[in-house]
């Protein structure tokens, strides 16, 4: 690939990697909370899209018996033990919300806050704090997600690969 196609896809990636660590500091200080989630979807599909652009330029990156070591190659590392620690993170919030939000989704109906399992059943009324902080581990999970997606096209469009 060019070089200028790689600054290219680097420079994307490195843009979705700062909206999504914003977006995870936003969930501290409760700023987005009851905007729909939908503004993440973009984001998603860039990740998914960025990510898919490295299998299609080197599909022997991919190879399952050598990854680590192909993924790695031309670059610092400290690439590797971030990238490890960063999915670990993600995990974490992940499983955080599932056991917190019992698998549901928060949202306010009719003026109550209320916890919906995926088939729009309801699981629990909650209060206003318990809806807040769920909100809030939600966007931190999905955020968290989203750092770790991009972190990989974002190390490996930045630096130089040898031929």
């Amino acid at each position: 690939m060019s070089l200028s196609g790689r600054r290219c896809l680097a420079l994307l990636s490195t843009c979705g990697l700062a909206l999504s660590i914003i977006a995870y500091i936003a969930s501290f200080f409760g700023t987005w909370i009851d905007l729909s989630l939908m503004w993440m979807i973009p984001l998603v599909l860039g990740a998914i899209g960025l990510v898919i652009s490295i299998r299609i330029v080197e599909p022997l990156v991919w190879s399952p018996t050598d990854f680590w070591t192909r993924f790695n190659r031309g670059m610092p590392g400290w690439i590797s033990p971030c990238l490890i620690i960063i999915w670990l993170i993600a995990a974490a919030h992940f499983a955080w919300f599932s056991l917190h939000g019992v698998h549901g989704e928060p949202e306010i109906k009719e003026g109550q806050y209320v916890l919906y399992n995926n088939h729009k059943e309801f699981l629990k009324l909650l209060t206003q704090s318990e809806y807040f902080a769920l909100r809030r581990a939600q966007l931190r999970m999905i955020a968290s997600v989203l750092i770790a997606m991009y972190f990989v096209p974002t190390m490996y469009w930045s630096f130089q690969r040898p031929e």
